[in-house]
């Protein structure tokens, strides 16, 4: 079931919205407004780790960008947009060109560089190059090099300047023009309630159920549910185990790794649709889990002294990718009063059996 939009006949309810416009970034991808959300590290690995270190912890050198989610989980890379992905068709067909900086050198491992802390030895000036203005370029032997890609990351702005390394591609029109990705002017229809989402309820329902009653065939079934979405997804299967770590100590309720699981696939599947602020209320986790949350990046950096050139000149490049804390130090916290609704103050004036307020108000 959607609620639908239209700009045009048979249904020209003209009713239309910004998605596009508010999601990609100009003038590369919008023609007249500048991208305003990113996604965090943190959500675009729920999906699975992604393969930025070797077995000894150094960072993976990489020719292309691309190499890093070739072999990712379809809905990894259909939900969001990694450095060096396409958007668009024909003429207008563009890549996402995010890099962090340059390093002169890199011959340790990526925990060497301590989340992007210019603390960090690694990261001197005089090794790390990050940018000022955007387009900035690095002299390397005479030669002129970017030091940011075109869409981030540099340190004078922020509009269309990615703060995580990630933009978000889950229902982006990649058939619309450039040139047509203004404020409401976007028609894709709003996803009300996907069959996903039920199946997704009902896994819940029936684990937390088997739980209380102590029933194995409840557990089993909802991984039946569980199934159902990941094998239509192209992801590999989750073995459920009798036997699953129990987390009940974070929370303070019964959890196992089981239910965790079946929420983070909730959070994998719903990504973006505006369901995860009210499941980590209902779960009452958003204290714990918004507790100082601090929102971490990936960041795409050119080594430069392994730079190589192929016979005919091409230069070969190597890209790491390194995990920072997002550069603008934002953190992020929940009241427990935000589990509940203020009782109105006229309300309350009406009706002395309304009392108290409800807690915290």
């Amino acid at each position: 079931m959607i609620k639908e939009y239209s700009l045009t006949a048979p249904h020209n309810n003209r009713l239309k919205h910004s998605y596009d416009a508010t999601h990609l970034p100009n003038p590369t991808f919008s023609s007249d407004n500048e991208s305003a959300a990113y996604p965090v590290l943190n959500v675009v690995e729920l999906f699975g780790e992604l393969p930025i270190t070797d077995a000894g912890g150094k960072p993976i050198r990489y020719t292309d960008r691309k190499q890093l989610y070739a072999d990712l989980e379809p809905r990894q890379r259909a939900t969001f947009y990694f450095s060096g992905m396409e958007l668009r068709e024909g003429a207008e067909r563009r890549s996402f060109d995010i890099q962090r900086g340059l390093y002169k050198t890199f011959p340790g491992k990526a925990a060497d560089a301590q989340m992007g802390a210019g603390t960090a030895s690694i990261n001197s000036e005089s090794n790390r190059i990050l940018a000022g203005p955007k387009n900035s370029l690095f002299d390397y032997n005479g030669t002129k090099i970017n030091i940011t890609g075109e869409q981030g990351m540099w340190k004078d702005g922020h509009a269309n300047n990615t703060r995580t390394g990630f933009y978000i591609r889950k229902y982006i029109n990649y058939k619309m023009s450039t040139k047509d990705v203004k404020l409401y002017n976007s028609t894709q229809p709003w996803k009300v309630f996907r069959l996903a989402e039920i199946l997704l309820n009902k896994a819940e329902a029936a684990y937390e159920l088997g739980l209380i009653k102590n029933d194995e065939a409840l557990k089993q079934e909802a991984f039946q549910y569980i199934a159902q979405i990941r094998n239509r997804a192209g992801a590999k299967p989750y073995l459920y185990t009798a036997a699953s770590a129990n987390l009940s100590g974070k929370y303070g309720y019964p959890l196992d790794g089981n239910l965790q699981f079946i929420r983070e696939e909730r959070e994998r599947e719903l990504c973006f649709e505006n369901h995860h602020w009210w499941d980590m209320r209902r779960w009452r986790i958003a204290d714990v889990e918004l507790n100082n949350f601090v929102p971490n990046s990936l960041m795409p950096y050119l080594v430069l002294d392994e730079l190589k050139y192929a016979p005919g000149g091409e230069r070969i490049n190597s890209f790491i990718f390194i995990r920072e804390k997002e550069p603008w130090n934002k953190t992020f916290n929940f009241e427990k009063k935000w589990y509940y609704e203020p009782i109105p103050g006229g309300e309350l004036n009406k009706n002395p059996n309304l009392y108290p307020q409800n807690p915290i108000y």
